[in-house]
């Protein structure tokens, strides 16, 4: 028996295409481990399930990122502690 929730997640992942229903599918499945462990941390995945999400960030936001490690993770502040 499905539920309205079902059917409608159903109708959805059906207009997805097929790499949209592998990160719907690893966003449940991590769901799913984070109910099951009642508060433990979830099992890794193995790195080619993460092969879909490769690519999703912009190259200009990696730069980003990047330069913001390393103008400010890399320094220190001796009277901080």
């Amino acid at each position: 028996m499905s539920t309205k929730a079902e059917d409608r997640l159903l109708a959805i992942l059906r207009k997805l295409s097929p790499e949209r229903v592998q990160e719907v599918l690893a966003f449940a499945e991590a769901l799913s481990l984070r109910e099951g462990s009642k508060g433990r941390l979830p099992r890794g995945v193995p790195g080619e399930r993460l092969l879909v999400f490769a690519g999703r960030i912009a190259s200009e936001d990696v730069a980003t990122i990047k330069r913001a490690i390393e103008e400010d993770c890399e320094q220190m502040t001796i009277d901080e502690w």
